[in-house]
């Protein structure tokens, strides 16, 4: 069984709004559509996670090669493992992919550290920087915020460089959670 460890990175809708405050913003105020900017993955057979990522300045080409080659990685995986995948990693993936026109990759299972957590755990919180604190004494890579995601929107390339090292930790990070909480699942 080939597992293959995942997370992204996806850059925000831009929108047009009238107001901060409460504001209502339908379809058509959608100035931008949210798309992956990266993914980071590793096999069980690797020592440090890859970055496979698209640099938003190079046209959609380049985001249709990159997504060919997510979308060969799950095409050859068995086991994807990833943290609150389930709900956002693979279908963001499964959608673009729809949307540039892929067919479906083969079927795998998943495995989502978060549901696992949250199934087995009372820990006060779920998320991944919190979990790797307590479970692991490691933590995600600090970054800036919000800026970083703007920047890498627009091309940055210490931002994208950045980005990568990002995301690499956070599937890092996936491989001794999955030791450790593989005991405690079905």
């Amino acid at each position: 069984m080939k597992t293959l460890y995942v997370d992204i990175e996806s850059a925000p809708a831009v929108v047009a709004a009238f107001s901060l405050w409460k504001p209502v913003i339908g379809i058509d105020n959608i100035l931008e559509h949210p798309y992956i900017l990266g993914v980071s993955y590793r096999w069980d057979t690797m020592k440090k996670a890859k970055w496979i990522g698209w640099n938003p300045t190079s046209g959609e080409d380049n985001y249709r090669a990159m997504l060919q080659e997510v979308h060969q990685l799950l095409d050859e995986a068995d086991v994807l493992v990833h943290f609150n995948g389930v709900s956002f990693d693979t279908k963001f993936i499964k959608g673009e992919l729809l949307v540039h026109g892929f067919a479906p990759p083969s079927p795998f299972r998943q495995v989502d550290l978060y549901l696992e957590i949250k199934k087995h755990s009372r820990l006060i919180s779920k998320k991944l920087q919190y979990v790797s604190r307590r479970l692991l004494g490691d933590q995600k890579v600090p970054h800036q915020g919000i800026t970083l995601w703007l920047d890498c929107m627009r091309g940055n390339q210490k931002a994208l460089a950045d980005m990568a090292r990002y995301g690499k930790k956070d599937t890092d990070l996936l491989v001794p959670l999955y030791e450790i909480i593989r005991p405690w699942m079905n």
